[in-house]
C-alpha cells in the first residue's frame, strides 16, 4: 500500500488519538450534512418564489 510507505510516521499514532480524529470528522460531517440541507431548502424556496 503506497500510503503505508510513503508517510510511516503519520500512520504510526495510538487507537485514541484516531478515535478522537474519528469523532471529530464525524462532528464536521454532521455539520456539513446540516448546512447541504439547508442550503436545498433554501434553493427549493428561491424556485417555488420564482415560479410565482
Amino acid at each position: 500500500m503506497w500510503f503505508l510507505k510513503k508517510r510511516p510516521k503519520e500512520i504510526d499514532c495510538d487507537c485514541a488519538e484516531i478515535n478522537r480524529r474519528l469523532v471529530l470528522l464525524d462532528r464536521e460531517i454532521q455539520r456539513l450534512e446540516r448546512q447541504i440541507v439547508r442550503l436545498e431548502q433554501q434553493i427549493i424556496g428561491q424556485k417555488g418564489s420564482e415560479s410565482n
